[in-house]
């Protein structure tokens, strides 16, 4: 997916989940610094290609990052929307 489409359901998706969440643009990168309860969680987005942004977190002993590749997968797969949404529960108008 472009980088901007990952940089703002990302955000949006950390900002349901209770974060407080800004990102900043530099040296052909995003870093999105989400913030919740005191604990810092960074996510790097790095534009390969028209179509596709490579994610990395560095965070790798809470689960938050399994967590992000779920919902990534869903994403990407079709399985829900970018407000969260199971595809199914969504109006038809708003799918068309």
């Amino acid at each position: 997916m472009p980088r901007y489409e990952a940089e703002q359901i990302i955000k949006d998706w950390l900002m349901k989940g209770g974060y407080e969440a800004s990102s900043d643009t530099a040296a052909g990168k995003v870093v999105i610094r989400a913030v919740k309860q005191g604990s810092l969680w960074e996510i790097t987005l790095r534009h390969r290609s028209p179509l596709a942004t490579e994610v990395t977190s560095g965070e790798t002993t809470m689960g938050r990052a399994d967590t992000l590749w779920r919902f990534l997968a869903d994403y990407q797969e079709g399985s829900i929307s970018a407000r969260g949404f199971p595809a199914g529960d969504m109006p038809m108008p708003v799918r068309n």
